[in-house]
């Protein structure tokens, strides 16, 4: 094969392999807010970036807590990542402690307080 033959080869897997990656990167990058459920049994909401790393950026933890009006129920309380103590701007997520996570029915009582909470 000539010199001008792999150059062409070449430039053409190069503009294929950034073509597809870049496929990829819109299809896995979900809009609006996503839930995430860690192996831990932390839960966590934000905008979830897929590619080429798994992240959650405007992330809440959801948190348990016991309803004071009456002991057998519970409510639940979105705690913003960057109110808390170590104050993360970008969660970084390993896969393998990822439970499962999906996108944040705009329904949702976690959508709601959000809204409440003006979060866009």
């Amino acid at each position: 094969m000539n010199l001008m033959k792999k150059t062409v080869l070449i430039v053409v897997v190069v503009l294929g392999l950034g073509a597809g990656g870049y496929a990829l990167k819109s299809q896995n990058q979900p809009e609006g807010f996503s839930v995430v459920y860690l192996q831990t049994g932390e839960l966590y909401v934000g905008k979830l970036t897929l590619f080429p790393k798994m992240k959650l950026d405007t992330t809440y933890a959801v948190a348990r807590m016991q309803d004071p009006k009456d002991a057998a129920k519970n409510t639940f309380q979105l705690n913003p990542l960057n109110e808390m103590v170590w104050a993360p701007q970008t969660l970084y997520l390993n896969r393998d402690n990822v439970v499962f996570y999906g996108p944040l029915d705009e329904n949702s009582n976690a959508a709601k307080g959000l809204k409440e909470k003006g979060v866009k």
